[in-house]
């Protein structure tokens, strides 16, 4: 062998090894903290458009939410609204989701999309990671409307409002005034549900030395009235939370479900 082929050679390898590192770099930063790939949505896609069984894809006491609020318990309630809403099947699961690790290993928080009979779906799941595979814990699942969402900073008034009102130390107006009558509240628990109760639920923010600031690390607006966010808090909290913003007929961003575990 010449030595210009050799060189040659040597060019063509080191090309082909750069393309390689580029795709493994790529690939790394999509999945980075994260402890599966994508295959989960598109499997629960395909098993819902399939009408195969779902039982792999939920812990036993998942919680289903839709858009109105209403709420669904347990494998069978969830079967049934899923047949409900999409008696077609899932057309597309996007491969572009954003998920986000949790305080620790057992949760992982994800944004993600998909097309049923040619309507755009969002959804927040929240997937519980003990044991040999994820499982989803809880889901909202709502109809998107991509050419009439508003940009994301206008929430960044009413998050604010949120951080003023929990470190003023008084837990029911935080409540009253920032989430809907038929909020939701998740954390390890059953379901909390309106604000009286979690208010009650909140009375820990009424200690004096109590601080929290809320920043989000993904938002997803929905259509023009609902958005998911996760964020990271800080201060006397340091972990995850989740919230799905709804606008009210006044034009107020309030919480409609709201989880930290």
């Amino acid at each position: 062998m010449t030595t210009t082929h050799r060189s040659h050679t040597f060019l063509f390898a080191s090309a082909l090894l750069v393309v390689f590192l580029t795709q493994a770099c790529k690939t790394s930063q999509v999945e980075e903290g994260f402890s599966f790939p994508l295959s989960p949505d598109k499997l629960w896609a395909e098993a819902v458009t399939n009408k195969s069984s779902l039982d792999s894809f939920y812990v036993p006491a998942a919680i289903g939410i839709s858009a109105d609020g209403s709420f669904y318990e347990g494998l069978p309630a969830i079967k049934a609204h899923l047949s409900k809403l999409h008696p077609a099947g899932i057309d597309t699961i996007y491969n572009l989701a954003r998920k986000i690790a949790g305080r620790d290993s057992s949760y992982t928080y994800e944004l993600s999309g998909y097309t049923s009979q040619g309507e755009q779906y969002r959804q927040l799941c929240i997937w519980n990671q003990r044991g040999s595979s994820p499982k989803r814990e809880l889901e909202f699942l709502a109809k998107a409307n991509l050419s009439q969402r508003p940009d994301a900073g206008v929430l960044d008034t009413f998050r604010q409002l949120w951080m003023e009102r929990c470190n003023a130390h008084d837990a029911y107006n935080l409540v009253a005034e920032s989430y809907t009558p038929n909020a939701l509240y998740y954390n390890h628990k059953p379901l909390i549900i309106g604000t009286d109760s979690i208010a009650v639920e909140y009375s820990y923010m009424n200690r004096i030395r109590y601080h929290l600031w809320l920043t989000p690390l993904a938002i997803e607006m929905v259509n023009q009235d609902l958005a998911f966010e996760i964020g990271q808090c800080s201060g006397s909290y340091g972990g995850k939370y989740v919230l799905v913003w709804q606008r009210n007929e006044q034009g107020i961003w309030q919480v409609l479900f709201d989880s930290n575990i």
